[in-house]
């Protein structure tokens, strides 16, 4: 599977994302040499691009999200998987894409390399056939810096997380350091999961420091729902451990059907050695992070048919053992999300059967967003949601 993409666009002073009457993005078709015409997964974008010209800004665009671990479908083989997946990252024309699980990456760098992206891959340490890459668009960025964290160095598993620091190729290039993670799929190890993702905030404080502070965006498959402490952790910056019981802080219960979710605290003992690897010392029961991180689609509002009460999509992944969301596009100050592509309402979703799917290439969906950057008293707004016609490539 290619289980999850995000695609960012961060688009120059004065230029205006493609869209249509509706405001919608509209994918461009690729090649005929490379790939067929891409159907759009929604014609849907929420939000709208600033009406002053002459803010300072600059946009770009982004995806995280799809993941690329390859089973044995019976329905759908790697072939036809690739070509769906490609044609939805390219037609997107994103800036930088981000993406976890991917075993196949040489197949899918020779397709990119040909429309325009260069890219990098770090595989995840032990016996894992996948890991995570990032490819970015080599005429508007340029990679400054970019280094990878292998968790297995710090006791935290097999996962591996990337960091990369991307300068626009222009006169005023600005610059913006992207994280790519795909944390631990174990619900029960929740000390693990804050431990993976307390080490890959750390690093990316230091570099954007190292950098004059820079902008942030991390993305990637957290495997942790909106309404997990984990999440609480990443939106907050700090999280005192002992309140929650270590082996739901991923906000799902592992059982024989599907993860459910879960409300509230219960109560769970931790040991020191736990506490450790959460926190970073035994003796310190409070994980914290210094960045201030805000998730581009709560801070972008949506529809009642694809947002759950926490104002994340009420789904990125859809397979045989949960229906929900664990995908997430962060980002720091010195950035804002002025459009993000919505999700497909759930009963939409259903209709699949779980993904893949015939028109749809990983078992998870892309998420994008258009961001700007700003000055410090840049004070930009997306408007208020409009819920237009909405159209999937699963639709009847």
């Amino acid at each position: 599977m290619l289980g999850g993409s995000s695609l960012l666009r961060l688009w120059p002073q004065g230029f205006i994302v493609r869209s249509n009457a509706s405001g919608s993005l509209n994918p461009t078709s690729l090649a005929a040499s490379t790939m067929a015409p891409m159907q759009p997964r929604t014609k849907s974008v929420v939000g709208t691009t600033p009406t002053d010209r002459n803010e300072s800004i600059s946009r770009r665009s982004f995806v995280t999200g799809l993941k690329l671990i390859i089973r044995l479908y019976s329905t759908l083989k790697w072939e036809r998987r690739k070509r769906l997946i490609c044609q939805e990252l390219i037609g997107w024309k994103p800036d930088i894409i981000c993406l976890q699980e991917v075993d196949r990456y040489y197949d899918l760098l020779s397709i990119m390399e040909k429309n325009g992206y260069a890219g990098s891959y770090k595989r995840r340490t032990g016996h894992a056939t996948d890991g995570c890459a990032l490819f970015w668009r080599a005429t508007t960025f340029r990679l400054l810096e970019g280094e990878s964290i292998e968790f297995r160095m710090f006791g935290l598993r097999d996962n591996v997380a990337q960091l990369s620091v991307f300068e626009m190729c222009r006169a005023d290039s600005r610059r913006v350091l992207v994280g790519n993670i795909h944390v631990l799929f174990n619900p029960s190890r929740g000390d693990i999961k804050l431990g993976q993702i307390r080490l890959l905030l750390q690093r990316a404080h230091a570099l954007s420091e190292k950098w004059g502070n820079i902008p942030v965006v991390l993305v990637g498959d957290f495997n942790s729902t909106p309404q997990s402490a984990v999440y609480k952790f990443l939106s907050s910056s700090e999280l005192n451990v002992t309140l929650y019981d270590r082996r739901y802080l991923s906000g799902q219960i592992p059982m024989r059907r599907p993860f459910v979710l879960i409300d509230g605290c219960l109560n769970y003992s931790w040991s020191g050695e736990q506490v450790n690897i959460a926190t970073g010392s035994p003796n310190r029961t409070i994980v914290e992070h210094p960045l201030k991180l805000n998730s581009s689609y709560l801070t972008v509002k949506g529809s009642a048919r694809t947002r759950g009460s926490h104002g994340e999509p009420l789904a990125t992944t859809y397979h045989s053992r949960f229906l929900g969301t664990v995908d997430y596009l962060w980002y720091s100050d010195g950035l804002f999300p002025t459009r993000v592509l919505d999700t497909p309402p759930v009963d939409m979703l259903r209709k699949t059967g779980g993904l893949p799917s015939k028109k749809l290439g990983s078992d998870h969906l892309a998420l994008v967003s258009e961001f700007a950057f700003k000055k410090a008293e840049g004070k930009l707004k997306p408007t208020p949601y409009q819920d237009p016609h909405q159209t999937y490539p699963f639709s009847n």
